[in-house]
């Protein structure tokens, strides 16, 4: 009876950690669901920017996360949240913890396109100002928020899902449990991280795997889609145009001149990117 009452004592106490666990999770990522709405001039001027572009956008959320404001509060939100994870990661089940590595992959990899796009515009060669520059940062940040919404909204969904199925019905049978489902993902998963960055034909099935169906979360999301296909690139060079022309007057320039902005934004860019 006694080592029966430990079991249950030491069970209860798991159970409280888990759902300790999910609610600070929770918290912490209300920075994905409180939003900032843009006053009207500045809302149609940021939509300039991704109107021509095949961004997935819900055309009744002209907002972005607040956490999308500048690059340092998108950083800031990363660590924070990056801190959580490692401290709960004891706490929390299998389904979580990927969810949480593919938002931070998320992050991480937006986060580095912007680091590098902040130094490519204090390059010498476009003598923009420190004022300017920060204009410019801040407004790229702001436009991916937008752009990004598809993103945001399928994190959000995915995470509210698994925190309302754990904090709704804490159940003490299926702590730290990985199911069949879990198991087989796992140990898939962990045969193509050996094999999907490779050359050969196998490597890339593998990639196509891992990224489509094993975390298409991550894989298929529209910043990862829109950096093969340079979507991402063309709305920072937007961006860094911005102070002499707006998107729309670029699609008014010659073919010529808009190769050759193009061409020029490139070349310098590479640079930042090897």
């Amino acid at each position: 009876m006694k080592r029966k009452e430990v079991k249950l004592d030491v069970d209860v106490m798991k159970l409280e950690k888990q759902l300790q666990a999910n609610v600070r999770l929770h918290k912490k990522l209300m920075g994905i669901e409180h939003h900032i709405a843009p006053a009207q001039k500045a809302e149609a001027y940021y939509n300039e920017f991704i109107e021509r572009l095949p961004y997935k956008i819900d055309p009744t959320l002209n907002s972005y996360p607040k956490c999308f404001d500048t690059i340092e509060k998108l950083e800031e939100f990363h660590d924070e949240l990056l801190h959580e994870k490692r401290k709960d990661e004891p706490f929390l089940d299998y389904k979580t913890v990927n969810t949480l590595d593919d938002i931070l992959s998320w992050l991480e990899d937006i986060d580095d396109i912007l680091t590098r796009f902040v130094k490519f515009e204090s390059d010498r060669k476009w003598n923009y100002s420190e004022e300017t520059q920060k204009q410019n940062s801040n407004l790229a940040i702001r436009i991916f928020g937008l752009a990004l919404q598809n993103d945001i909204n399928n994190f959000e969904k995915k995470l509210s899902h698994l925190f309302q199925k754990k904090l709704h019905k804490p159940r003490l049978s299926v702590w730290k449990q990985m199911g069949l489902r879990d198991r087989i993902h796992k140990t898939i998963s962990s045969k193509c991280e050996k094999e999907k960055d490779g050359n050969n034909w196998q490597s890339r099935i593998t990639s196509w795997i891992y990224y489509n169906i094993l975390f298409p979360l991550y894989g298929r999301s529209q910043f990862i889609l829109h950096s093969k296909d340079g979507n991402n690139v063309l709305l920072l060079m937007f961006v860094h145009y911005s102070p002499q022309m707006e998107p729309n007057d670029y699609f008014d320039l010659p073919r010529e001149k808009q190769l050759s902005l193009l061409t020029d934004f490139h070349t310098t860019l590479v640079k930042y990117f090897k």
